[in-house]
Protein backbone atom coordinates (compact mmCIF):
# COMPACT_ATOMS: atom_id res chain seq x y z
CA UNK A 1 0.00 0.00 0.00
CA UNK A 2 2.87 2.51 0.70
CA UNK A 3 4.15 2.03 -2.71
CA UNK A 4 0.79 3.02 -4.52
CA UNK A 5 0.24 5.70 -1.92
CA UNK A 6 4.14 6.93 -2.81
CA UNK A 7 3.31 6.98 -6.62
CA UNK A 8 0.05 8.76 -6.08
CA UNK A 9 1.92 11.37 -4.21
CA UNK A 10 4.39 12.20 -6.46
CA UNK A 11 2.16 13.00 -8.93
CA UNK A 12 0.23 15.80 -6.83
CA UNK A 13 0.83 19.44 -7.70
CA UNK A 14 0.17 21.64 -4.74
CA UNK A 15 -2.14 23.86 -6.62
CA UNK A 16 -1.26 27.24 -3.71
CA UNK A 17 1.59 27.46 -1.93
CA UNK A 18 1.57 31.28 -1.65
CA UNK A 19 2.42 32.73 1.36
CA UNK A 20 1.49 36.30 2.47
CA UNK A 21 3.11 37.20 5.67
CA UNK A 22 0.94 39.80 7.83
CA UNK A 23 2.81 41.46 10.91
CA UNK A 24 0.89 44.37 12.45
CA UNK A 25 3.33 46.90 15.10
CA UNK A 26 0.02 49.31 15.48
CA UNK A 27 -2.77 49.48 17.93
CA UNK A 28 -5.20 52.59 15.88
CA UNK A 29 -7.07 49.76 14.54
CA UNK A 30 -7.71 46.12 14.57
CA UNK A 31 -7.00 44.53 11.24
CA UNK A 32 -8.64 41.60 9.45
CA UNK A 33 -5.58 39.50 9.05
CA UNK A 34 -8.03 36.83 7.68
CA UNK A 35 -9.50 39.49 5.43
CA UNK A 36 -6.06 40.70 4.01
CA UNK A 37 -4.64 37.26 3.15
CA UNK A 38 -7.38 36.77 1.38
CA UNK A 39 -7.83 39.90 -0.82
CA UNK A 40 -3.75 39.80 -1.59
CA UNK A 41 -3.55 36.56 -2.54
CA UNK A 42 -6.83 37.05 -4.83
CA UNK A 43 -4.82 39.82 -6.15
CA UNK A 44 -1.94 38.14 -6.44
CA UNK A 45 -3.86 35.65 -8.54
CA UNK A 46 -5.54 37.73 -10.74
CA UNK A 47 -2.27 39.62 -11.48
CA UNK A 48 -0.63 36.56 -12.94
CA UNK A 49 2.01 36.01 -10.15
CA UNK A 50 2.88 32.09 -9.91
CA UNK A 51 1.70 30.11 -6.56
CA UNK A 52 4.74 29.94 -4.83
CA UNK A 53 4.61 33.39 -4.50
CA UNK A 54 5.18 35.32 -1.01
CA UNK A 55 4.54 38.48 0.07
CA UNK A 56 4.58 40.51 3.23
CA UNK A 57 2.25 43.31 4.69
CA UNK A 58 3.68 45.51 7.91
CA UNK A 59 0.75 47.67 9.25
CA UNK A 60 2.90 49.99 11.03
CA UNK A 61 3.22 53.56 12.89
CA UNK A 62 3.72 56.85 11.18
CA UNK A 63 6.83 56.91 13.08
CA UNK A 64 7.86 53.30 12.07
CA UNK A 65 6.50 54.76 8.36
CA UNK A 66 8.99 57.59 8.67
CA UNK A 67 12.19 55.72 10.00
CA UNK A 68 11.50 53.48 6.86
CA UNK A 69 11.47 55.97 4.53
CA UNK A 70 14.26 57.95 5.64
CA UNK A 71 16.29 55.00 5.82
CA UNK A 72 15.61 53.68 2.18
CA UNK A 73 14.48 56.80 0.70
CA UNK A 74 16.32 59.60 2.34
CA UNK A 75 12.72 61.25 2.77
CA UNK A 76 12.57 62.24 6.70
CA UNK A 77 9.00 62.41 6.82
CA UNK A 78 5.89 59.73 7.35
CA UNK A 79 4.09 58.33 4.26
CA UNK A 80 1.26 56.31 3.39
CA UNK A 81 2.99 52.99 1.88
CA UNK A 82 6.07 51.59 0.96
CA UNK A 83 7.08 49.08 -1.24
CA UNK A 84 10.14 46.54 -1.57
CA UNK A 85 10.76 44.34 -4.57
CA UNK A 86 12.13 41.05 -4.21
CA UNK A 87 10.95 39.64 -7.55
CA UNK A 88 13.47 37.18 -8.42
CA UNK A 89 15.70 37.11 -4.83
CA UNK A 90 15.43 34.18 -3.09
CA UNK A 91 14.47 30.50 -3.41
CA UNK A 92 10.83 31.44 -3.67
CA UNK A 93 8.91 33.41 -6.15
CA UNK A 94 9.30 36.63 -3.06
CA UNK A 95 7.13 40.10 -4.52
CA UNK A 96 8.42 42.24 -1.58
CA UNK A 97 7.19 43.61 0.81
CA UNK A 98 4.38 46.18 1.47
CA UNK A 99 4.83 48.71 5.00
CA UNK A 100 1.35 50.61 5.44
CA UNK A 101 0.81 53.28 8.10
CA UNK A 102 -2.45 52.90 9.60
CA UNK A 103 -3.04 56.95 11.08
CA UNK A 104 -1.94 57.87 8.07
CA UNK A 105 -4.63 55.71 6.26
CA UNK A 106 -7.31 56.88 8.55
CA UNK A 107 -6.72 60.22 8.00
CA UNK A 108 -6.50 60.18 4.59
CA UNK A 109 -9.63 58.56 4.70
CA UNK A 110 -11.48 60.89 6.41
CA UNK A 111 -10.02 63.63 4.42
CA UNK A 112 -11.78 61.66 1.10
CA UNK A 113 -14.37 60.72 2.91
CA UNK A 114 -14.50 56.88 2.29
CA UNK A 115 -14.10 54.10 4.57
CA UNK A 116 -10.64 53.23 6.28
CA UNK A 117 -11.16 49.71 4.77
CA UNK A 118 -11.68 51.25 1.13
CA UNK A 119 -8.01 53.46 2.08
CA UNK A 120 -6.49 50.65 3.44
CA UNK A 121 -7.21 48.45 0.17
CA UNK A 122 -6.48 51.08 -2.35
CA UNK A 123 -2.89 51.70 -0.16
CA UNK A 124 -2.16 48.10 -0.28
CA UNK A 125 -2.56 47.65 -4.16
CA UNK A 126 -0.85 50.61 -4.78
CA UNK A 127 1.91 48.85 -2.86
CA UNK A 128 1.34 45.47 -4.81
CA UNK A 129 1.62 47.04 -8.19
CA UNK A 130 4.95 49.12 -7.35
CA UNK A 131 6.30 45.32 -6.20
CA UNK A 132 5.39 44.08 -9.93
CA UNK A 133 7.38 47.03 -11.59
CA UNK A 134 4.41 49.54 -12.25
CA UNK A 135 5.84 53.04 -11.21
CA UNK A 136 3.55 56.55 -11.96
CA UNK A 137 6.59 58.42 -10.84
CA UNK A 138 8.44 57.34 -14.27
CA UNK A 139 6.28 58.95 -17.01
CA UNK A 140 3.05 60.17 -17.55
CA UNK A 141 2.27 57.05 -19.33
CA UNK A 142 2.87 54.35 -16.76
CA UNK A 143 0.94 56.62 -14.62
CA UNK A 144 -1.99 55.98 -16.65
CA UNK A 145 -1.11 52.63 -16.57
CA UNK A 146 -0.93 51.85 -13.03
CA UNK A 147 -3.71 53.85 -12.04
CA UNK A 148 -5.40 52.37 -14.49
CA UNK A 149 -4.96 48.94 -13.17
CA UNK A 150 -5.83 50.28 -9.37
CA UNK A 151 -8.83 51.45 -10.14
CA UNK A 152 -10.04 48.29 -12.36
CA UNK A 153 -8.29 46.09 -8.75
CA UNK A 154 -10.65 48.78 -6.90
CA UNK A 155 -13.67 48.18 -8.82
CA UNK A 156 -13.50 44.55 -8.02
CA UNK A 157 -11.72 44.31 -4.47
CA UNK A 158 -12.38 48.26 -2.79
CA UNK A 159 -15.12 46.86 -0.76
CA UNK A 160 -13.19 44.48 1.02
CA UNK A 161 -13.48 44.85 4.92
CA UNK A 162 -10.06 44.86 5.89
CA UNK A 163 -11.03 46.51 9.38
CA UNK A 164 -12.83 45.02 12.23
CA UNK A 165 -14.80 48.25 12.84
CA UNK A 166 -14.39 50.60 9.99
CA UNK A 167 -15.22 54.04 10.46
CA UNK A 168 -16.20 56.93 7.68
Amino acid sequence: MYVALKHWLKDIKVKNRMDILIRNNQLLREIDETEVVTLMGSIIKDLGCSDDSELSVLFTTDEEIQRLNFEFRRLNEPTNVLSFPMLGVGPVDAIGDIAVSIPTAVREAREYEITESERLCRLLIHGLLHLLGYDHEVSKEEEDKMFAKEEELMQKYGNTPLLRKDVV
